[in-house]
C-alpha cells in the first residue's frame, strides 16, 4: 500500500488545456486555413439570417396586403431589391394580390442567392479546417510516437498507466474530432448566432433584449456543464487506457496465457478495468442531458417572451405616422425568428461541446507526454562522435538501483576494466547485477554515481545513436520485427545489400536454413518472429547485431532458453562473431564460458573474485567453485551428452552422441537444415525418441497449427460480411428498457418543433384581428402553449440524451468484453496472421467499439429525434393543405440524397482508412513493445518512416471522403429555406386566388422548414453509422468466428499421472 501511494503521489496530474491550446503544433498556413475555414463558417451563417428578415418582411406584406387599411404599405428594402415590395396606397384587392406574388418571387429570388453564396462558403469552410485538422493531427501522431520512442527506460519501467493502442486509436481520433469537421459546423452555428443577433438589435432593441434575456442563462449553463463534461471525459478515457494496457499485455503474451488455461480470468480482469470508465461516461451523459434539456427550456421560453411583448409593441406603435413605425408585424416576426434561431444554434452547439471537450481531455494527456524531457534522449544529435572504437571499456565505482526500485541496491561501487578484444564472462546469482551492467553499457539507465567509459570517454558525453551503434547486443529472447527474414537483418542498414547481408547470416550460420525456406530471404515471418523457432530466431540476431561490424559484443544469457540441440549451433555462431572484439558475456551455463579470457564472479552488486576457470576451479570452496559444483544454475555436468544434428555425424542412420565439450571444436561445419520453418521449429524440443519429444511435438502441433493447414486454407482471407443497419442496432438489444425510453422522448421532443410551428401559425393570424383586447389575450394564451412546449422539451431532451448514452456505454463494455473474450478463444495460428498484430487487434478492441458506440448512443436519439420532427410536421401540415405541403417537401429528397452520397462515397474511404491506420498503430506498438531492442539497435528512425508511410496512406483515405461534407452540411441548413421559399411562393399565389388564408401558409411553411431544419442537423450523423456498419461487421464476425482449435471449459478430470 505504501509504495502504491508514493507512486500515485509522483504521477503528476494532466492539466485541463484551453481548447486554442490543441492547435499548438500547427503551422502558420495551417493556422490560416483554420481561421479562414471558421470565418468562412461564420460568413454562411449570414444566409440564415438574411432570410429570417426576407421571411420577416413577407409576413408584413401578408398582413398589410390581406388587411384593408387607409395608409401607405410599410417599405420592405430586401424584398425592393429584387423587384416586390411595391408601396401601395388605398388600393384594390386585385393590386395588392398582384403585389403579393410580386413579393413572393422577389423573395425567391433573394432566398436563392443567399443559399448559394452559403453553401459555397459551407464548403471552403469544411474543406480548409478538414485540410488543416489532418495535417495537424498527422504531424501530433509523428511527435507522439516521436516522443514515446525517445523516453528513457526508467519511464517505461515506471509508468504503469501508459498504453500506446488506446492513445493513438481513441485520443488522437477524439482530438482529431475537436479540430476537423466539427469546427466548421460549429462556425456555422455561431455565425448564425452572432449574425442574427447583430440583426435583430437595429431592428428592435427592446423587444431583442427581451427575448435574449435568456441567452445568458443558457451560455453560462452550457460552461458549467462542459467542464464538468471534460473531467468525466478525462476519466473515461484514462479508465479505458488503464483497460486497453492488460488486454495489450495479454495479447502480448496470448501463448502463455492459454497454456495455463488463463483465458476467463484474464477476460474477468479486463471487465472489471472497464466498469470506471462506464461509471464515468455516465456522469458524462447526465451532464449533456441536463444541459440540453436546460437549453431547450430556455429556447422555447424566448418565444413566449418576445411574442407576448412583442405584441404590445405593435400595438404602441400602431398609430403612429407611417415613417415613425418601429414595429410593424414582420419586424416581430424578423425579431422572433433571428433570436430563435440564435439561440437554438446555441443549443445545438451544445452536443458538439461534449466532442470539444473530450478533445480537450485527451490533448492534455497527449501533450503531456510530447513535452517530457527523456533523462535519457535516444535521438539525441548531440555528443562526442569518434572517428575510431578500440573497444576498452571501463566502469568506476558504479552505483545503480532501478527507478522501478530504488530501495533495492543492484550495483554496489562495482569497477572493472576490460581490455579491447578481451572475452570477459559474468557469472552469479540472479539478480546481482550481470544484465544490468550490459544495459549500463548501452546507456538505457545512467548510474546513480560512478561512471561507465567506451575508450576512456564517459558513455554520457558521447552520442548516443553512436554509442549503440558500436554496440551488438544479442539477448537471451531475441526479438524479431514483422517484415521479411531481410528486413530483420538489415533493419539498422536499409542501404545494406543482399551480399552483406547473406556474408553475416553466413557467420550466424544461419544461411543454410534462410535459403531452404520458400522464400529465402524474402520470407515474411510473424510478430515479433512467431513462425520462428528459438534457435532460428537467435541466429538471425546475431546476424543483424554483425551486420553493424560491432566493437563491442554483449551477450545476455543467449543461449540460455535454448535445449542443447540448438544450443550448439547458436553457441558456434556466437563463437565465431567475438573473434576480435571485446566481448561481454553473461551466461548461467558452464559450457558458454569455460573458454573466456577472464571469468567475473558477482555477489549483491560486487565483484567476488575473477580469473579463469581454470585459475578459479583451483581454489576448492571458493565462490566460483561452489557455482560450478553445488549451484542450481550452473549445476548441469561438464559434458552434456545431445542428439548430433542431422548431417552432422550420422552413420548408417543412426544419431552420433556428441559430448558438449565438443561443440565449439564441431561448430564451424556447415549443417543441413530442414526445407521449411515448420520442419525447422523442432530445434526447440528435445531429442526426438524421448518421451518429452512426444509431448513437445503435441505441443508445437497445436500452438503452430496454422503452419500445417493446407495451402488453401493458407490463402484463405478472413471475409468481413457486410452487417445492415438493424443489426447494427440489434448490438444495443439488450437495454431495450433504456433505448425504448429514450426513443420515446426523442419522438417527442422531436414533435416539439411541429407543435412549435402550429403555435407559432395560429398566433401569427391574430394580427388580422380587429379586437385589440382579443389580439393581446390571443398572444399571452398563445405563450403560455410555449412554454408548456418548453417544459416538455426540456425533459425529453434530458431524459433522451441520459438514457441513450447509458445504453451505448453499457452495450460499449460488453462489446468490449465480448470481443476481448473471443479473441483469447482464437487459435495461436490466428494471431500469427500478419492483419492480427497486437496493435492493430488493441486498435480495433478500442477503435471498433468507440465508432459503434457514437453510432448507437446519443447520435441515434438524434437521428430519431429529426425524424419525428419531419414525420409529424408533415402530418400535420398536408392535413390543412395537401398542395402548399408537397411543393414545401419537394427539396427533402435533396438533402437525404445528399447525405446518402456522401455515405456511399465515404464508405470506402472508411475502410482504407481504418486499415490503413491499423497499420500505423501496429507499427508503432511494435516498437513500443520491444522498445529495449529498438533503443539497442538505435532502429527508432526506421520506424518512424514506416509510421509517417502509413499514416500518408490514412490521410489520402480521409481526404477523399472529405470533398463531401461542406455541400452536404450546407444543404443540410439551407435545403428547409428552400423548401420555406418555395412553399411560401406558392402560398402567396394560393392566398391571392382566396384557397387559403395567410395563417395556414405559415403553418404549413414553418412545420415543414422546422421539420426540415431539426432533420438536416440531425443527419450530420448519418456518417459515423457508416463506419459504425465497417466496425460493427468486424466485431461481429469476430465474435462469431469458430476457431480452428476450440478450448472446452468444465474439464476437471482427475490426472491419472
Amino acid at each position: 500500500m505504501g509504495t502504491k501511494k508514493k507512486k500515485e503521489q509522483k504521477k503528476e496530474p494532466e492539466q485541463t488545456l484551453s481548447y486554442y491550446q490543441i492547435f499548438r503544433y500547427a503551422t502558420c498556413t495551417e493556422l490560416m486555413a483554420t481561421i479562414l475555414g471558421i470565418i468562412f463558417g461564420l460568413a454562411s451563417g449570414g444566409g440564415v439570417c438574411y432570410n429570417l428578415v426576407q421571411i420577416g418582411e413577407l409576413s408584413t406584406a401578408f398582413v398589410e396586403r390581406t388587411t384593408y387599411t387607409e395608409r401607405l404599405t410599410s417599405y420592405l428594402p430586401l424584398t425592393a431589391a429584387f423587384g416586390g415590395g411595391r408601396r401601395l396606397f388605398n388600393a384594390s384587392y386585385e393590386e395588392n394580390m398582384l403585389a403579393l406574388i410580386e413579393d413572393a418571387k422577389a423573395m425567391a429570388i433573394g432566398l436563392f442567392l443567399s443559399i448559394g453564396v452559403s453553401l459555397i462558403f459551407c464548403m471552403l469552410s469544411v474543406g480548409l479546417i478538414s485540410w488543416s485538422a489532418l495535417r495537424q493531427i498527422t504531424r501530433i501522431r509523428m511527435k507522439f510516437l516521436n516522443a514515446v520512442l525517445r523516453q528513457d527506460m526508467s519511464w517505461f519501467d515506471t509508468d504503469s498507466e501508459f498504453n500506446l493502442a488506446s492513445k493513438m486509436s481513441e485520443n488522437l481520433m477524439s482530438l482529431k474530432e475537436g479540430m476537423g469537421d466539427k469546427l466548421a459546423v460549429v462556425s456555422n452555428l455561431v455565425g448564425t448566432a452572432i449574425i442574427c443577433l447583430c440583426t435583430a438589435f437595429p431592428l428592435g432593441w427592446e423587444l431583442t433584449l427581451a427575448c435574449v434575456s435568456v441567452m445568458p442563462f443558457s451560455i453560462a449553463v452550457s460552461v458549467i456543464l462542459t467542464n464538468y463534461q471534460t473531467k468525466s471525459s478525462i476519466l473515461e478515457m484514462e479508465s479505458y487506457s488503464q483497460a486497453g494496457k492488460q488486454a495489450e499485455e495479454v495479447l502480448k503474451s496470448v501463448r502463455t496465457i492459454v497454456a495455463f488455461n488463463g483465458e476467463n480470468k484474464e477476460v474477468d480482469r479486463y471487465t472489471k478495468l472497464l466498469q470506471p470508465a462506464e461509471k464515468q461516461g455516465r456522469k458524462r451523459g447526465l451532464y449533456t442531458g441536463l444541459g440540453n434539456g436546460f437549453n431547450w427550456v430556455l429556447t422555447y421560453s424566448l418565444n413566449a417572451i418576445g411574442f407576448t411583448y412583442g405584441t404590445r409593441l405593435v400595438f404602441m406603435d400602431w398609430d403612429s405616422p407611417d415613417g415613425e413605425r418601429k414595429y410593424l408585424v414582420g419586424v416581430v416576426y424578423s425579431i422572433l425568428f433571428s433570436v430563435y434561431m440564435a439561440t437554438q444554434s446555441v443549443t445545438f452547439c451544445v452536443p458538439h461541446a461534449e466532442v470539444f471537450a473530450a478533445a480537450r481531455g485527451a490533448a492534455s494527456s497527449i501533450f503531456q507526454l510530447i513535452d517530457r524531457v527523456p533523462l535519457i534522449d535516444s535521438l539525441q544529435k548531440g555528443g562526442l562522435t569518434p572517428r575510431r572504437v578500440i573497444g576498452d571499456i571501463s566502469l568506476e565505482d558504479v552505483h545503480f538501483s532501478y527507478p522501478s526500485r530504488p530501495e533495492v541496491k543492484v550495483l554496489n561501487g562495482f569497477s572493472i576494466k576490460i581490455k579491447a578484444g578481451e572475452c570477459v564472462a559474468l557469472v552469479g546469482s540472479s539478480g546481482c547485477g550481470k544484465s544490468t551492467i550490459l544495459q549500463l553499457l548501452q546507456r538505457l539507465y545512467d548510474p546513480l554515481s560512478g561512471s561507465v567509459k567506451l575508450d576512456g570517454k564517459d558513455v554520457k558525453n558521447l552520442n548516443l545513436g553512436w554509442l549503440r551503434s558500436c554496440l551488438g547486443v544479442v539477448g537471451q529472447e531475441p526479438v524479431l520485427f514483422r517484415g521479411t527474414i531481410f528486413e530483420n537483418i538489415a533493419i539498422g542498414f536499409p542501404e545494406a545489400t543482399r551480399e552483406e547481408v547473406q556474408t553475416v547470416a553466413e557467420m550466424a550460420y544461419a544461411h543454410d536454413f534462410i535459403t531452404n525456406l520458400p522464400n529465402g530471404y524474402d520470407t515474411v515471418i510473424g510478430e515479433r518472429g512467431a513462425s520462428l523457432s528459438g534457435g532460428q530466431k537467435q541466429r538471425i540476431a546475431i546476424a543483424r547485431s554483425l551486420l553493424r561490424e560491432p566493437a563491442v559484443l554483449l551477450l545476455d544469457e543467449a543461449t540460455s532458453a535454448l535445449d542443447p540441440h540448438s544450443e550448439r549451433q547458436v553457441q558456434a555462431a556466437l563463437d565465431r562473431a567475438s573473434v576480435g572484439r571485446t566481448t561481454i558475456m553473461v551466461s548461467h551455463r558452464l559450457s558458454t564460458i569455460t573458454n573466456a579470457n577472464r571469468i567475473i564472479c558477482m555477489d549483491q552488486g560486487a565483484i567476488v573474485e575473477e580469473g579463469t576457470h581454470e585459475e578459479l576451479m583451483k581454489t576448492k570452496g571458493s565462490f566460483y567453485y561452489k557455482l560450478v559444483t553445488t549451484g542450481t544454475e550452473t549445476k548441469e555436468p561438464e559434458e552434456i551428452e545431445t542428439v548430433a544434428e542431422e548431417g552432422d555425424g550420422e552413420e548408417n542412420g543412426e544419431p552420433v552422441l556428441a559430448p558438449r565439450a565438443d561443440v565449439k571444436r564441431k561448430s564451424n561445419r556447415r549443417v543441413h537444415r530442414h526445407h521449411s520453418i515448420k520442419k525447422d521449429s523442432h530445434d526447440w524440443m528435445t531429442p526426438r525418441g524421448s518421451i518429452c519429444s512426444v509431448v513437445s511435438t503435441g505441443l508445437q502441433n497445436f500452438v503452430y497449427n496454422a503452419d500445417y493447414e493446407s495451402d488453401e486454407e493458407k490463402d484463405e482471407e478472413e471475409e468481413v460480411k457486410p452487417v445492415s443497419d438493424w443489426q447494427i442496432l440489434k448490438l444495443n438489444a439488450p437495454e431495450w428498457p433504456l433505448i425504448t425510453v429514450g426513443s420515446i422522448a426523442a419522438f417527442i421532443q422531436g414533435a416539439c418543433f411541429p407543435v412549435f410551428a402550429l403555435l407559432f401559425g395560429f398566433s401569427s393570424g391574430i394580427f388580422v384581428l380587429d379586437d385589440r383586447k382579443e389580439i393581446i389575450y390571443l398572444a399571452d394564451l398563445y405563450s403560455g402553449m410555449f412554454i408548456v412546449v418548453a417544459a416538455v422539451a426540456g425533459v425529453s431532451m434530458c431524459l433522451q440524451s441520459t438514457t441513450f448514452t447509458t445504453a451505448g456505454l453499457k452495450m460499449t463494455t460488453r462489446l468490449r468484453q465480448q470481443y476481448f473474450s473471443s479473441l483469447l478463444k482464437q487459435e495461436i495460428g490466428f494471431f500469427d496472421k500478419e492483419s492480427n498484430t497486437v496493435g492493430a487487434m488493441c486498435a480495433r478492441l478500442s477503435g471498433d467499439t468507440a465508432e459503434v458506440q457514437g453510432a448507437t448512443g446519443l447520435r441515434i436519439g438524434l437521428i430519431l429525434q429529426g425524424i419525428s420532427s419531419v414525420l409529424v410536421g408533415f402530418l400535420m401540415a398536408i392535413c390543412y393543405n395537401w398542395k402548399l405541403t408537397l411543393v414545401g417537401t419537394v427539396f427533402l429528397p435533396l438533402m437525404v440524397g445528399s447525405i446518402w452520397l456522401e455515405g456511399i462515397v465515404s464508405q470506402q474511404s472508411q475502410i482504407n482508412e481504418r486499415t490503413a491506420m491499423e497499420a500505423a498503430t501496429a507499427i508503432a506498438t511494435e516498437a513500443v513493445v520491444s522498445i529495449k531492442t529498438v533503443q539497442s539497435l538505435g532502429v527508432e528512425l526506421v520506424f518512424l518512416k514506416k509510421f509517417e508511410e502509413a499514416l500518408n496512406e490514412a490521410c489520402a483515405a480521409v481526404s477523399k471522403k472529405t470533398r463531401w461534407r461542406g455541400l452536404v452540411l450546407g444543404l443540410g441548413v439551407y435545403v428547409p429555406f428552400m423548401a420555406y421559399c418555395s412553399a411560401t411562393v406558392y402560398g402567396a399565389v394560393l392566398v391571392a386566388y382566396g384557397e387559403i388564408e395567410y395563417k395556414i401558409v405559415m403553418l404549413v411553411n414553418e412545420a415543414i422548414m422546422y421539420g426540415a431544419y431539426m432533420l438536416g442537423q440531425s443527419l450530420v450523423y448519418v456518417p459515423s453509422f457508416n463506419s459504425a456498419k465497417t466496425c460493427g461487421a468486424r466485431i461481429l464476425a469476430l465474435i462469431k468466428r469458430t476457431p480452428r482449435v476450440k478450448t472446452e471449459d468444465g474439464i476437471r478430470d482427475k490426472k491419472d499421472w
